[in-house]
């Protein structure tokens, strides 16, 4: 499981470069925060609380950087950690979803289908078939 969250922790340093860097100390903590701390349970409070401001203006920071809150920020980081983490058939959707921060592997499924339109296992069926 460490190595996974390694794994998990490189990806999204790598993915994020672009969208880090905003001029924003408070903008940047809250994304670093985020990144370190998604595989668990994470509210956008603790995250205001963490980087020392309101709620309220952690949410106008990603409005204006991102052009959607930082819930939604934290739900796009983990989708895109579970699709690259579904590419490898060796992880079972259990572990990947509870790698993520979800509770169980129907909390998971539920959020990924509402996101991707399929199921974590339909979507693994076609980048297979399309591989």
């Amino acid at each position: 499981l460490h190595s996974l969250r390694r794994r998990q922790r490189q990806m999204c340093i790598r993915d994020r470069k672009e969208e880090a860097g905003s001029g924003n100390k408070h903008l940047d903590n809250a994304v670093q925060f985020m990144e370190r701390h998604y595989h668990r349970s994470v509210s956008i409070g603790e995250v205001a609380q963490y980087c020392n401001i309101d709620r309220s203006y952690l949410s106008r920071l990603f409005q204006q950087q991102f052009g959607y809150g930082p819930k939604q920020y934290l739900l796009l980081l983990r989708m895109d950690v579970a699709t690259s983490l579904l590419s490898d058939h060796s992880l079972p959707v259990k572990i990947i979803a509870y790698s993520l921060g979800y509770t169980s592997q129907m909390q998971f499924a539920k959020v990924f289908q509402q996101h991707f339109h399929c199921s974590p296992t339909q979507w693994r069926r076609e980048k297979a078939r399309m591989a």
